[in-house]
C-alpha cells in the first residue's frame, strides 16, 4: 500500500469511523444533563479546554521539545476524551454517564475548538517550520469530517437504538484494527523517527498523562466532587481519542506531518500504564466514602 493511499483514504475514512461510532452511543438525553448536573460537567470541560492544553505547553517548554513535537503535544491535549474512559470508570464505580455527558459535549465542542487550536499551533510553533497556512476550506474540511459522521451515527440511534448498539461494537472493534494498523505501518515506515521521537518526546508524553490524572483527582477534590464524578473526571482527562489527533496530523490536507502523530502514538501505548495505576488505586479504596 502506497503512502499516498494510507494518508488521503484510510485516515480520513478512519476520523469519520470514530466519530461515526461515538455518534452511535449518544442520545439527546447526554447532553440535557448539563441542567441536572452542570458543576461537574462544567469543570469537567474547564479542566479539558483550557488547563490540560496549557499541561501539553508548559512540558513543551520544560523539555525544550522541537517546534513540530510540541505542536504534536498541543494537537493531542486538544482532542476529546476517548471511550476507553467510559470502560475505566465503570470498572472504577465512577459516574459513567458524567463521562458520557463530558465526551458528548465535548465532542461538540470540538468541532469548532479543534480548527480554533489548529490556528493556535501553526501560531506558537509551526509558521516557520513547515510554512502551513490554515485555508477556510480545511477548517471546513475537518469540520465536516468530524460533523456528519456523528450527526448520522445519532440520527442512527434516535432511530434503532438496538441496532446503533450493534453497529458500535463493529465500529469500535475496526477503529481498533485500524489503529493497530496505524502505528505499524508507521513504525514500519519511520522506525528512525519514532526511536528519535520515544527518547525525546516520551517521557513528556508519559508526564502529560500522570499530570492529567493528578490534575483531575486534586483539582476534583478541591471542588468538593464527590468520589463518582472525581473517578469520571480523572478518566476524562487520562484517555484522549489518540486516532483522531494521528489523523488530522497525518492528513495530506492539513498538517501532512508524521513528526506531529508521534506525540499521540506514544500516548495510544503508554496511557494505559498511568491509568491503570490509577485503576487500581480507585479499586483499591473502593470501600472508602465521598
Amino acid at each position: 500500500m502506497s503512502t499516498q493511499v494510507f494518508v488521503q483514504i484510510l485516515l480520513p475514512l478512519l476520523i469519520a469511523m470514530i466519530m461515526w461510532g461515538l455518534g452511535l452511543n449518544l442520545t439527546i438525553e447526554d447532553f440535557k444533563r448539563i441542567k441536572t448536573s452542570p458543576k461537574p460537567i462544567y469543570f469537567g470541560l474547564f479542566l479539558q479546554l483550557l488547563i490540560i492544553p496549557m499541561l501539553a505547553i508548559a512540558l513543551s517548554a520544560l523539555f525544550k521539545l522541537p517546534p513540530i513535537f510540541s505542536a504534536g503535544m498541543l494537537l493531542l491535549a486538544s482532542s476529546p476524551g476517548g471511550p476507553s474512559a467510559n470502560m475505566l470508570s465503570h470498572i472504577c464505580k465512577g459516574n459513567v454517564a458524567l463521562n458520557i455527558s463530558l465526551t458528548a459535549i465535548n465532542s461538540i465542542i470540538a468541532i469548532v475548538y479543534l480548527p480554533f487550536m489548529m490556528l493556535v499551533i501553526v501560531k506558537l510553533y509551526l509558521t516557520q517550520e513547515i510554512g502551513f497556512a490554515m485555508q477556510y476550506s480545511k477548517i471546513l474540511q475537518i469540520v465536516f469530517i468530524l460533523l456528519a459522521p456523528m450527526v448520522i451515527g445519532m440520527w442512527m440511534n434516535k432511530k434503532n437504538p438496538m441496532l446503533s448498539r450493534k453497529f458500535e461494537k463493529y465500529v469500535n472493534r475496526l477503529a481498533l484494527i485500524f489503529l493497530i494498523f496505524v502505528v505499524i505501518f508507521g513504525a514500519v515506515k519511520e522506525h528512525k523517527l519514532l526511536m528519535t521521537g520515544f527518547f525525546t518526546v516520551g517521557p513528556a508524553v508519559i508526564l502529560f498523562c500522570i499530570g492529567s490524572l493528578c490534575i483531575g483527582y486534586w483539582s476534583s477534590k478541591a471542588m468538593s466532587l464527590n468520589r463518582r464524578d472525581t473517578i469520571a473526571i480523572v478518566m476524562e482527562l487520562g484517555v484522549h481519542s489518540c486516532t483522531l489527533t494521528m489523523g488530522i496530523a497525518l492528513n495530506a490536507e492539513l498538517f501532512n506531518s508524521i513528526e506531529m502523530a508521534v506525540p499521540s502514538a506514544l500516548y495510544a501505548v503508554f496511557m494505559y500504564i498511568p491509568t491503570g495505576f490509577a485503576t487500581y488505586l480507585f479499586k483499591r479504596n473502593s470501600g472508602v466514602k465521598n
